[in-house]
């Protein structure tokens, strides 16, 4: 006698025979499919629900510890510098901005946690390569490899000049001949570095670019629109000069999750979150200042 071919797993009981008799001490368990008399705090109940309540809190501890392992990811670190409206730093830590807002918003997204230090970008850069980071938040997209698709910001520079200045917009024929400032160290573009009808004057930093300018040393420097924004002394020429797109630089180890970010920063490009984000920081309009983004 033997239980009918599919009831395997169905409730049992234990039960006796009728018209036969069994060798004492055996026992046979057949599976009811729907037994109105089952009672699961019966002692035959209970001996067949053990090995069940077994397996499903064996199948709950291990959905437990894969939980808790997902909780207890290791953060992404990421390093960067101010660079307003992009990032702010307070506490050593980049904590609002463009990027910074991008960034959260697409990792969470990704259901990645990331963290944001500040640290010159020197060690920003030094850290990528040693492990300390696995990137860092703005950088040359033309250097990477592979190159991000799907930008959401940029460095465009322009030919600034002192408030008051006659001159109201940007002509080369203005900087035939001419000294002109700009920041060692910075990022320029072919375009700027191989005009050969200029004379690029270096400066330690934005603050004696413009304090060069201001004081009368200068008459033209190359300035981040974006800095330059923020100086009330100073004009910035139209049309922009040439600009550089951005995106966060990972390492080679974090290909795979730089592949994953750039998607989703597409899709907050695409569903206007980005847009939304640079309302929050600036009255410049991201279509404006990254043209190119998202095509």
């Amino acid at each position: 006698m033997s239980a009918p071919t599919g009831w395997t797993g169905c409730r049992c009981r234990t039960v006796w025979p009728r018209g036969r008799r069994w060798q004492i001490g055996w026992r046979r368990r057949l599976c009811i499919a729907a037994d109105p008399a089952y009672n699961k705090s019966s002692r035959t109940a209970g001996r067949k629900e053990r090995p069940m309540r077994a397996s499903l809190g064996m199948t709950a501890a291990g959905a437990c510890l894969l939980a808790a392992g997902a909780a207890a990811q290791a953060p992404i670190k990421l390093c960067g510098v101010e660079w307003q409206p992009f990032s702010y730093v307070k506490n050593g830590k980049v904590d609002s901005g463009i990027s910074h807002d991008v960034l959260q918003e697409a990792f969470r997204r990704m259901k990645v946690p990331v963290t944001m230090e500040a640290a010159p970008w020197e060690r920003c850069l030094r850290g990528v390569k040693t492990g300390d980071y696995d990137a860092v938040i703005d950088n040359e997209v033309a250097a990477q490899t592979p190159r991000f698709k799907n930008v959401y910001s940029s460095y465009p520079v322009a030919l600034c000049v002192k408030r008051g200045s006659p001159v109201k917009s940007f002509d080369w024929k203005l900087v035939q001949g001419q000294a002109v400032g700009m920041v060692r160290g910075y990022t320029y573009t072919p375009k700027i570095l191989n005009y050969p009808n200029w004379k690029l004057e270096p400066s330690n930093d934005e603050d004696q670019l413009y304090a060069m300018l201001t004081g009368g040393h200068r008459r033209f420097v190359l300035c981040d629109v974006w800095g330059a924004s923020l100086r009330p002394n100073v004009e910035i020429l139209q049309p922009v000069i040439d600009r550089t797109d951005l995106s966060p630089n990972f390492s080679a180890r974090q290909a795979a999750l730089a592949a994953r970010l750039d998607a989703t920063i597409g899709d907050l490009i695409r569903d206007g979150s980005v847009e939304r984000i640079y309302a929050k920081y600036t009255q410049r309009k991201f279509r404006d200042m990254v043209p190119a983004a998202g095509k």
